[in-house]
């Protein structure tokens, strides 16, 4: 049975738009550098069905979920060459919001989602979102996203609150609490806003079968965080 020898790195990315050759040119530079196995990216910005290429000998495979008629939104997931994935099955958004790929890497089931929260209601899609997403995952279950959501306003922003309802806020912290309680994995990173703002993490596999779950990163703050299942 094929099994991966190192861990999967997996980067949220808020892009803030990709229509640019050179900055598609150096986000695959970047993601080659920091060794990404997955990047999880929001606000690409294409059209549905004129999207750019995206993809070099490294990173051969990205899938989008794009907007039918505005430069907005957007979001991709792009795959290393490494990973050998083989897709069964993917659910795009009709407003480019999310995007859920199925597929097999080393033998086993992933279910992958990249999701771009709107700046308004973000409680109530997210909510939507994750339920449509539970009737569709199997497997390991890898979520990346940007919330558009400060779950910690007093650590998270300049001025110590913002202007997103709390009920809202408990809400999100309510979502992710339970994802913590599955039995079967699930991994979460988040992004923050910025072509810089990444969030990294690693879920380590080896040739064992993944029996715990963990909340890498959520939220705008990113981070980098470490998770090991055996």
């Amino acid at each position: 049975m094929a099994y991966l020898s190192a861990p999967l790195a997996v980067m949220a990315l808020n892009c803030r738009g990709l229509n640019v050759p050179e900055r598609r040119t150096h986000l695959l530079r970047e993601l080659r550098k920091k060794r990404i196995s997955i990047a999880m990216l929001q606000e690409t910005h294409f059209l549905e069905g004129s999207a750019p290429k995206l993809r070099n000998r490294q990173y051969p495979n990205t899938f989008f979920s794009n907007h039918p008629t505005t430069l907005k939104a957007g979001v991709a997931i792009t795959l290393a060459a490494e990973l050998d994935f083989k897709e069964l099955d993917k659910v795009t958004d009709k407003l480019g919001r999310y995007l859920f790929l199925k597929g097999t890497i080393a033998d086993r089931m992933y279910t992958l989602a990249s999701i771009y929260v709107p700046n308004k209601n973000q409680a109530r899609f997210l909510w939507r979102t994750i339920n449509k997403l539970s009737g569709f995952s199997e497997g390991t279950l890898i979520v990346g996203g940007d919330l558009n959501t400060s779950l910690d306003p007093q650590m998270d922003t300049s001025m110590g609150h913002c202007y997103i309802p709390m009920s809202s806020i408990h809400s999100i912290r309510r979502f992710v609490a339970t994802e913590e309680g599955h039995n079967r994995p699930r991994y979460m990173v988040g992004s923050r806003s910025g072509y810089s703002g990444t969030g990294i993490a690693t879920v380590q596999t080896g040739n064992m079968d993944l029996a715990s779950e963990r909340i890498l990163a959520t939220g705008p703050r990113g981070g980098k965080r470490n998770c090991t299942s055996s």
